[in-house]
């Protein structure tokens, strides 16, 4: 299993390759979720159930550096990577076959698009581990935020890390038992900052 940054989510065609800028290399929100769930696990939740992050140092991480925190909690995780990549690759020959016996598009238009989809192989395989890897550390965070009764966690806003919030709020939606959590901007102080609420009481 790799970890590193690929960019967006590829479209391929045989007119070319784009890319859909509205579904980004989840890659570059793995540090900032890792930082939140390391500070979590580190046992720094004050007497109100409250996570303060904002003095924690959010460098982002080495992929190496990623990959040796996925194992460690995300025990399962080259298991699942090898399953997603297997069903990836078996839609993959599909969409090969089905390019194959299309009738409105010529030889040369056939050669073009079974040509980009191979250029884009591994690209796409890589996306969707870094995907994958992403949807792990989000469901070990909303599992932690239940386990420690953690009412808020209060974040810079800086280093992707209110973004990374606000793919664990929609993810906590559908989580059982569900949350609805919520991100405020609190600009009392000099420098603003953000509030992730969940509203689970803490119980010191």
């Amino acid at each position: 299993m790799r970890i590193k940054f690929v960019g967006a989510k590829p479209i391929v065609s045989h007119h070319g390759v784009g890319f859909d800028q509205s579904k980004p290399d989840r890659y570059t929100f793995l540090s900032p979720a890792l930082h939140i769930l390391e500070t979590i696990e580190s046992g720094t939740v004050k007497d109100d159930g409250s996570v303060d992050i904002r003095e924690v140092d959010v460098a982002e991480y080495s992929s190496k550096k990623l990959l040796e925190l996925l194992h460690k909690y995300c025990e399962d995780i080259e298991e699942a990577t090898k399953e997603n990549e297997a069903k990836t690759k078996v839609l993959i020959d599909e969409l090969i076959e089905s390019v194959k016996n299309k009738d409105n598009l010529t030889a040369d238009d056939k050669r073009a698009y079974l040509g980009n989809i191979d250029i884009m192989k591994d690209y796409y395989l890589q996306y969707i581990t870094n995907d994958l890897a992403y949807k792990c550390v989000l469901d070990k965070l909303a599992n932690q935020l239940f386990k420690k009764h953690i009412s808020k966690i209060i974040f810079p806003l800086s280093a992707n890390l209110g973004l990374s919030l606000s793919h664990l709020e929609l993810l906590l939606r559908d989580h059982k038992p569900p949350l609805d959590a919520k991100i405020t901007i609190d600009r009392s102080d000099l420098e603003p900052y953000g509030i992730f609420t969940t509203g689970l009481q803490h119980h010191s």
